[in-house]
């Protein structure tokens, strides 16, 4: 196995990785498939290998998922292939550069139910192999022989992945709760943690719009400014808020930050400006997508909503992931920040009882299973806690998107976990 290429590549980022240091390979399969025994002495050279059973992985609390998973459906009942599912969902999820093969026969893949590892697979988050029948004739020398072909498989599934060069660049936004606090201290200490880590991960900042965007609220509310004038101020105050972030980070590290005027990204995105090495050198700070990025087919979007602005960015990059820093330290229930007067303002009595926290959650389900009421930084009740309306859809239907991480952005221990791919906060998923 050759040494995999580190960081500035066209192609995914990736850890540097040597000879010294093998890949990580767990061989997930059924407690009586043969395939351990078969691809053991072949992988062994050039990997760390694990073998856990399917049933133990389905029950399995994932951590820190491994370099690559391979999954082998042999024997496995259709009636588990959404468990499966959802823990393919949750390794990418954790871990963006971790990459799951998923074996299965011709005669697994042919049927209805495997439609769910087919739409996995044409959205990137798997790839999928054929594996020999037991019911062969030649069954023993079909497995040798494709055992024999796993290194260059796997290696280049590692390398390359499925959805473009841009698949394992997470574009993180600096949600406006971070700024609410006006705490000089903790933006610095976040912002500080960004360019340790952009040592060694490429990543794209946007921003929301925290106590600026309460401005053209207001103005909305007390003045009745028309909703086109209310745009524009959020437009302005979003730019405000991209340059004040641009302006700490040059106090960091002068040479390491790069502002990306909404005025050159149709032409950034279109013309394919946003490379590789450049992300080596840069950290993009991005304000907000222009009218004009219909241009490239991102449908246009309310200034005022930066979520929605932040997803459909990362997904017309191809990137995988979006993280939000926010100050929570995931997903519950009920906003943990919200106090009792809340409800007393709302005339409702305080809501007693666990505030559960979720590890993962559906984006579908988000409306049923998340309570929506929150606060602006004025005091005014919304709707819109965890992630605002307007990005659900996008995210939905986006085309490379599978995951939002909800870290929280107090803690840059926390986002330092996220980018290495060990699990923190919460996440959601399509």
């Amino acid at each position: 196995m050759e040494p995999i290429a580190g960081r500035g590549i066209e192609g995914n980022v990736v850890q540097d990785v040597s000879l010294e240091k093998k890949l990580s390979l767990s061989i997930i399969a059924s407690e009586d498939s043969d395939l351990e025994g078969s691809a053991s002495p072949t992988l062994q050279p050039n990997y760390n290998l694990d073998f856990p059973k399917l049933p133990a992985f389905m029950r399995s609390h994932i951590e820190q998922p491994t370099n690559i998973c391979l999954v082998d459906l042999l024997h496995l009942p259709v009636d588990y292939y959404d468990t499966v599912i959802d823990k393919i969902k949750q390794i990418r999820a954790i871990n963006i550069e971790s990459k799951v093969m998923i074996l299965a026969t011709g005669e697994q893949q042919a049927q209805e139910s495997f439609n769910l590892f087919r739409e996995a697979n044409e959205r990137g988050l798997v790839e999928v192999s054929t594996r020999p029948d037991p019911k062969e004739s030649e069954y023993a020398a079909d497995l040798s022989a494709m055992v024999g072909k796993l290194p260059n498989s796997l290696d280049e599934l590692y390398k390359h992945g499925k959805n473009g060069k841009f698949e394992n660049v997470e574009v993180v936004k600096i949600g406006g709760s971070i700024f609410d606090l006006l705490d000089r201290n903790v933006l610095h200490s976040l912002l500080t943690t960004i360019v340790e880590i952009h040592q060694d991960h490429d990543l794209i900042l946007t921003v929301g719009g925290g106590p600026l965007q309460s401005v053209p609220a207001d103005y909305r509310a007390s003045l009745g400014i028309s909703d086109f004038r209310y745009q524009e101020s959020s437009r302005a105050q979003i730019t405000q808020q991209a340059l004040t972030v641009v302006d700490l980070l040059r106090q960091i590290n002068s040479d390491k930050v790069a502002y990306m005027p909404p005025e050159d990204m149709v032409r950034t995105l279109k013309d394919n400006w946003i490379t590789r090495e450049f992300l080596m050198g840069k950290i993009p700070v991005f304000s907000y997508l222009p009218e004009e990025s219909e241009e490239i087919g991102i449908p246009k979007t309310q200034y005022s909503a930066s979520d929605a602005h932040t997803v459909r960015f990362a997904d017309a990059l191809g990137s995988g992931k979006v993280i939000f820093l926010k100050n929570t330290d995931g997903i519950y229930r009920r906003d943990p920040n919200l106090p009792k007067t809340f409800w007393n303002k709302l005339r409702e009595p305080f809501r007693e009882g666990k505030n559960d926290f979720f590890d993962f959650v559906y984006a579908p389900h988000i409306e049923d299973r998340i309570e929506r009421l929150g606060l602006t930084p004025r005091g005014e009740v919304t709707d819109e806690h965890l992630i605002e309306t307007l990005a659900l859809q996008p995210f939905i239907d986006s085309r490379y998107l599978h995951t939002i991480q909800i870290v929280n952005g107090t803690k840059p221990q926390e986002l330092v976990n996220a980018m290495d791919g060990i699990k923190a906060g919460s996440y959601i998923l399509k």
